[in-house]
């Protein structure tokens, strides 16, 4: 599956506005640590995103990513799930 990075920060993004009413993009916070104060993501939050993007975008996301601190971002996360799909 080929995918822009526009496409997947729009997609995530909706994910998570539409499960936790935070939408990340409009409050400009996609640079931000996902367990920052400001976006205040639960880790089993994470954990439910990590596998519903994984299965939305028909990707496997590497332990070496997951453990890298772009992983944390929507900006990160998004460039990996962009690297992914393109490969």
């Amino acid at each position: 599956m080929s995918a822009t990075f526009s496409e997947v920060r729009a997609q995530i993004n909706n994910l998570i506005d539409e499960k936790l009413d935070i939408n990340i993009l409009n409050s400009k916070l996609e640079k931000k640590h996902f367990f920052s104060q400001e976006v205040d993501l639960l880790a089993r939050e994470l954990v439910f995103f990590f596998f519903k993007i994984e299965k939305i975008f028909n990707v496997t996301i590497s332990e070496d990513d997951i453990l890298s601190d772009e992983f944390y971002s929507l900006d990160g996360l998004s460039t990996i799930v962009t690297n992914e799909c393109n490969k």
